[in-house]
């Protein structure tokens, strides 16, 4: 038995010796000159299959020995996996054919090893000549020093990047742009933006950079990472609207401590003395080079360090949905704090007067105290305000602030207004409402009725989650526009009275009307608020309504049979007609949710219409108020009909003429915003359709209005009988 252990353990080891062992060093060399890119990085003469195919992983520590030095890196798959100014070895698995790369994050690896001096000529473009004494080819030796001995640092600055907008879920455009609103302390509002490239499609955000400046009306751009000869190449550049516009070219690279960046920082402060504002500012993904520069011109306007760095890593968040609060992004943070430290040559960041830093770093790099204080003062000017810090995280995940409503208005904010709310790691512009009137996943500043306090909120969201905010984080929040939103505001915001005498008739108090559109014969179809809900004092008198119409068959989307016969005990109840009908077997009661998109409410449309089939006319269809239930169900059966939209709209609408007093042609935006967000989307949730193919008019609604409702599982018959009695 032994000498069988003894023998397989033979065995075993011989057939480890003849597998074949991956090598852990490999002798290379970098080229040329020619093969050092503009930014200083080291292409070397081997590709990065091959160096994988020899074992070497990411997060492996390598130690990269040349010329008589060495250094210890770690194998990433781009510049970002380590923090700034720091080396590392790139080996690309977008496109394992490319050679591998010796960088250095925000800096220049050629110039910081001594390899290569960088030049610019007169076109702007840049070269490498070797330092004296050097020759290339350069041999270059890769050993392993550490397998996977970069992993957990590795792991914080894994990042994933989409490219399209759809695998964004949350995001505003602007966000998405990684455009913002710059708002830290001594800015001026409105005067100071930063963004990705508006004309570099690269990363599939130019377009909407682009049009983003546009709406803000930016006058002045800063372009740090191209020069204008290569801006001008990039497709679609002659169409932007920033090819109109006063731009700075720089032709930056990523390392602020090179001569040409330097000279570059001094072109800018002289360009901003008196650039037209708003200005902004950019390279290609608004993160490295438009970040120090950012972070710049915040310190000299006289932002905190923690605002600083709270502007900076909102790109982190934009780009690859690193929240604040978390130890990644507490590690990202410290990038913009070493440059800081680094470029400035600041030794204590964090208890620096960092205003007093930059005017000194600009004065030792040439600037003139002029330019400075025109700089300042063309960048800086009044801002409406306010800071505040979050005091309670609301059960649903809102932020509610110590900032009182009353202060709130009292700084100058109102309902309806456009506000910029930079808070963990959000910066966007939002409304200020005071109920929840933006959609599912949008946010909103909410000043609600009955409560003291401010909130920052995600309508069916979490915003303190979404944005690491918790007890103590403070919220800045900014004017952004006077009245962007107050449409929305008034719209949301309609009261109407419950006492008769304000309105004309019985007809138009108890929203009673026959519907009368295309296919729909006389004296077939009616529609109202409820006859047996007296909660707004409408019952008796929709009650009195039906009877003198004769209405035989009743839809009632609001109620089940307890409310009913809770609502028959009542003192005062008059409604004897409804309750006959009722008890007759002529109501239908189906207490349908209120979202009309779900399956729920649909399977109670096709109950309901189904019952309608299989009884007589007239038909009377009815929810609480008569409005958006029963103007589903009015649109449902105007549609299978044969009505065209603008009929269909027109009745729709006409609640809200007989609730709210709209007068269509006065008060036609409000009367189209309604429109478009209600009935509009009733009729999207049917046909799938964007409102643009709606009103283009060439829709068959009825065949649309047959397939919804043979999808939800009304048949073929019923159908047809429905249209043959609404005839």
């Amino acid at each position: 038995m032994k000498k069988f252990v003894v023998l397989l353990l033979v065995s075993i080891l011989a057939l480890a010796f003849c597998l074949p062992v991956m090598s852990q060093s490999v002798e290379t060399e970098a080229p040329s000159v020619d093969e050092i890119d503009k930014y200083g990085d080291i292409r070397l003469a081997i590709t990065s299959k091959e160096l994988a195919d020899l074992g070497f992983e990411y997060a492996d520590y390598v130690t990269v020995s040349f010329l008589d030095q060495s250094v210890t890196v770690p194998v990433i798959p781009a510049y970002r996996y380590v923090g700034a100014k720091a080396p590392g070895l790139v080996m690309y698995n977008d496109d394992t054919s490319k050679p591998v790369e010796l960088e250095v994050f925000n800096g220049s690896f050629a110039t910081t090893y001594g390899l290569a001096e960088r030049f610019t000529r007169e076109d702007g473009s840049r070269y490498h000549e070797a330092m004296e004494g050097i020759e290339f080819p350069v041999a270059v030796k890769i050993e392993m020093a550490e397998k996977g001995g970069y992993k957990d640092t590795y792991a914080i600055f894994d990042l994933e990047r989409s490219n399209n907008f759809d695998d964004y879920e949350g995001l505003s455009i602007a966000q998405f742009a990684n455009y913002r609103m710059i708002t830290t302390d001594g800015v001026g509002a409105g005067k100071l933006f930063r963004s990705s490239s508006p004309v570099n499609p690269n990363i599939g955000r130019n377009v909407l950079a682009d049009i983003c400046a546009r709406i803000d009306g930016v006058k002045s751009f800063i372009n740090l990472s191209d020069s204008a000869e290569s801006a001008a190449k990039f497709e679609g550049f002659e169409d932007s609207y920033y090819s109109d516009q006063n731009v700075l070219y720089l032709n930056l690279g990523v390392d602020f401590s090179s001569d040409l960046n330097k000279a570059g920082v001094v072109e800018m402060m002289n360009f901003l003395a008196d650039a037209p504002t708003p200005v902004l500012v950019h390279c290609n993904e608004g993160q490295d080079r438009a970040g120090y520069v950012s972070a710049l011109l915040e310190c000299l306007m006289g932002a905190s360090l923690d605002e600083i760095v709270q502007d900076y890593m909102v790109t982190f968040y934009n780009y690859y949905g690193v929240v604040a609060g978390t130890d990644q992004y507490a590690q990202l943070s410290n990038n913009i704090k070493k440059n800081l430290t680094i470029y400035m040559g600041v030794e204590d960041i964090e208890n620096a007067d960092l205003q007093a830093e930059a005017e000194e770093y600009l004065k030792g790099l040439g600037v003139s105290e002029e330019t400075i204080t025109a700089v300042k003062s063309n960048l800086g000017g009044e801002s409406i305000q306010v800071t505040g810090h979050v005091t309670e995280i609301e059960k649903y995940g809102h932020a509610l602030l110590d900032i009182s409503i009353e202060d709130f208005k009292a700084a100058g904010f109102e309902l309806g207004d456009a506000v910029t709310v930079t808070a963990g790691s959000f910066n966007d512009d939002i409304p200020f409402f005071d109920g929840y009137y933006v959609d599912r996943g949008d946010k909103m500043v909410r000043a609600y009725p009955g409560h003291e306090f401010i909130a920052v909120c995600i309508n069916y969201g979490k915003f303190a989650e979404t944005y690491g905010l918790e007890i103590g984080s403070p919220v800045r929040i900014t004017l952004r526009e006077k009245g962007r939103y107050l449409l929305t505001q008034e719209v949301n915001s309609l009261v109407y009275t419950n006492d008769r005498a304000d309105y004309e008739s019985d007809e138009v108090f108890a929203n009673f009307r026959e519907v009368t559109t295309t296919g729909i014969g006389a004296g077939k179809l009616y529609r109202s608020a409820s006859p047996v809900d007296n909660t707004f004092n409408r019952a008796a008198t929709a009650n009195a309504l039906a009877e003198a119409a004769g209405i035989k068959t009743v839809m009632n989307l609001a109620n089940n049979e307890e409310e009913l016969a809770a609502y028959a005990a009542e003192e005062g109840f008059a409604s004897d007609y409804y309750m006959s009908l009722y008890n007759d077997g002529n109501v239908i009661l189906l207490a349908s949710p209120i979202n009309f998109t779900s399956d729920e409410f649909a399977e109670g449309i096709v109950k309901g219409l189904t019952f309608l089939a299989q009884h007589d006319t007239p038909y009377l269809v009815h929810c609480t108020e008569g409005k958006d239930r029963a103007g589903f169900t009015s649109m449902i059966l105007e549609a299978l009909a044969g009505a065209s939209d603008d009929e269909i709209v027109e009745d729709y609408m006409q609640s809200y003429v007989n609730y709210y007093h709209i007068d269509p042609e006065k008060d036609a935006e409000k009367y189209d915003m309604i429109a478009i967000k209600n009935i509009f989307e009733m009729l999207q949730s049917v046909t799938g359709l964007t409102i643009e193919e709606l009103v283009s008019g060439e829709i068959d609604l009825s065949a649309a209005a047959e397939t919804y409702l043979t999808s939800h599982g009304m048949s073929a018959e019923d159908i047809a009988a429905l249209r043959e009695k609404l005839k």
